[in-house]
Formats: structure tokens, C-alpha cells, sequence
């Protein structure tokens, strides 16, 4: 009896599973690299550069799924190998600007701050806008003067995209940018001018097509002339005015961010959704004519039938959740 007792306990103790390392490790790594960084020892350039390095996470926790839960010695040598492994990875980034390859990952963090703008000709009637909005807050609103057709602050890492195509009467204009640089894109605090902001004429008719993405989006239309728009919302929340004047032909496609709509005061608009897993909220104005309340509808404003120009707004919502007010 003593003989099988003494197995069961040997048993146990091949069986036993030690704490892991790779949480602690991760976290005080983590805390590290931001101390270092609220001191000023790693610049933002360096913190940024340190996100191509993201794979190291994967190397740490392969070595302590191999040594680092099988007894307290291979602990030590999980423990000492991901030590090792992220002070090379940190002392690479921040002293190794020498180094062709780690300078180059530094250099494309950097980011820019560019000033854009085109002119208005007096023979342009219509314009097409494409904006591919970054992950950056961003904020579109219609310009003072009447010298420009397009002018913004945008702030990019990579490379910027802004290509006019004048075709006569019509305008082409596509806003872009390629990131490049580091994959994990970490905020910076205390710095307002890493925004997007875009001013459109007024004094034209716009076909406006934009994609955002996990920032903050203040669109506001209220001052122009859109008479297509097309919206594709990511993660991030957005605000959207609809234009105070002239009829609008409007399709959303929701991502998993929230998103409000403001309809401006005396507009008539019917409003087609396509109900997708997030909550649907509309104010008094509208009335369900259509359709269910929770599900596939279409809601109106009393006076839609009758408007010469009115709003048509097509919505295929995600699971983001969206407000009309």
C-alpha cells in the first residue's frame, strides 16, 4: 500500500505544472519601456520602431512553453533567456541607429505634418472626393474663402497620397497615405496636431466617397453641396452632419464603431436601413413607415414624399450602434 502511495505522489509531481513567467516577464517589460519613455531615455521615433519587433513576443513565449513550466530550474532559464531577448531587442532600437537596417525602421516612424491644398478654376463644376481617412483623429468642414477647392493639415507616417485630376468641368481628387514603419501604431499623447483636418468648397457640387478607420471622425457636411456620399466606418466613433441644402443621395456602410447622424433643421429625409447586430436609435422626426423597429425598416420625416431635395440615406449597419438625431 505504502509502495502505491509513493507512485501516486511521484506521479503528481511529474504532472505538476509550475507557475509561468511570460505574463510577469511581459508586464514588466512593459512598464519598463514606458518609464524609459516618460524619463526621455526612448524617443518616439525609437518607440515606435520598437513595434516591428512584435514577433519577439511570439519567441518569449515559445521558450517559456519549452523550459519554463516543467520544473523551478527551467523557470530561471525561461526567465533569464526573455530577459536576454528584450534588452537586445531595446538596446538595438535605441543605440543601434548606426545600423542600416534598425535606422531605417526608425527613420520610417517619423512623423509628418504636410499642408495641402488645390485651387479652384473657374471652369470645374463638379468635383469627386475620395478620403481614406488614417487611424488619426480627423475633422472635414467646408472652407471660408473661395480660392481653393480642397486645402487640409494632415498629419501621416510613409507616405502621403494626394492626386488631382483635373478631366475639364470635373474634378478628381483622392486623399491617401501608406503607412509605413511600425505595425502596432501607439498614440501620442499631448500632441493635438497629429489630426487630420480637411476643408471642401462650398461653391460646388460633390461626390464625396471616404473611409475611416479606428480615430475620432467629425464630418461635417452641413456647409456643402454633397450630392453623393458614400461612408465606410471602421472602429473608431464618427459624427456625421448631413448638408443643410440641396438633395443627397447617401449610402453607410457601418463598421464596429458608434456613429451619429445629424439631420440639419428643416430637411426632409427617408432613411432605409439594413439592421446588422449593433442598437438603432432615431429621433422624433422620423417615423417608422416600413419595416420593423428592431430589424430591416424605413423611417421618414412627414414631409419627404413632397421635397424636391431631400435626403436618402441608405443604411447597412454593422455592430457599431447608431443615433439620428
Amino acid at each position: 500500500m505504502s509502495d502505491h502511495r509513493q507512485l501516486s505522489s511521484e506521479r503528481r509531481r511529474s504532472r505538476r505544472r509550475y507557475p509561468s513567467v511570460f505574463w510577469p516577464m511581459l508586464l514588466i517589460g512593459a512598464g519598463t519601456l514606458l518609464l524609459l519613455r516618460n524619463l526621455g531615455f526612448i524617443s518616439w521615433e525609437s518607440w515606435q520602431a520598437l513595434g516591428r519587433f512584435w514577433p519577439v513576443l511570439l519567441i518569449a513565449w515559445g521558450i517559456e512553453m519549452l523550459f519554463g513550466r516543467r520544473s523551478w530550474f527551467g523557470s530561471l532559464i525561461s526567465a533569464g533567456l526573455i530577459i536576454l531577448l528584450l534588452v537586445g531587442v531595446v538596446v538595438l532600437v535605441v543605440v543601434g541607429g548606426n545600423l542600416p537596417a534598425i535606422s531605417n525602421l526608425t527613420t520610417s516612424a517619423v512623423m509628418h505634418i504636410r499642408h495641402i491644398e488645390y485651387p479652384l478654376a473657374d471652369e470645374v463644376t463638379q468635383a469627386n472626393v475620395q478620403i481614406d481617412w488614417s487611424g488619426l483623429p480627423g475633422r472635414l468642414t467646408s472652407l471660408d474663402t473661395a480660392e481653393d477647392l480642397i486645402a487640409g493639415d494632415i498629419a501621416y507616417q510613409g507616405e502621403l497620397v494626394f492626386d488631382v485630376r483635373p478631366h475639364g468641368e470635373y474634378v478628381e481628387i483622392t486623399l491617401d497615405h501608406y503607412a509605413s514603419g511600425a505595425w502596432v501604431q501607439f498614440p501620442r499623447w499631448g500632441r493635438e496636431d497629429y489630426r487630420w483636418d480637411v476643408w471642401l468648397t462650398p461653391h460646388l457640387p460633390l461626390a464625396l466617397s471616404m473611409d475611416t478607420g479606428s480615430g475620432a471622425y467629425d464630418l461635417d457636411l452641413a456647409g456643402l453641396q454633397v450630392v453623393e456620399l458614400f461612408l465606410d466606418t471602421g472602429s473608431g466613433p464618427v459624427t456625421l452632419t448631413l448638408p443643410s441644402q440641396g438633395g443627397l443621395d447617401g449610402r453607410i456602410e457601418g463598421g464596429s464603431g458608434p456613429v451619429r447622424i445629424v439631420l440639419p433643421w428643416g430637411r426632409e429625409v427617408r432613411v432605409v436601413r439594413e439592421a446588422g447586430s449593433g442598437s438603432f436609435h432615431v429621433g422624433p422626426r422620423l417615423r417608422l413607415v416600413e419595416g420593423q423597429a428592431d430589424d430591416d425598416g424605413i423611417w421618414e420625416t412627414d414631409g419627404f414624399d413632397g421635397a424636391e431635395d431631400g435626403i436618402l440615406l441608405r443604411i447597412e449597419q454593422g455592430s457599431g450602434d447608431v443615433w439620428i438625431e
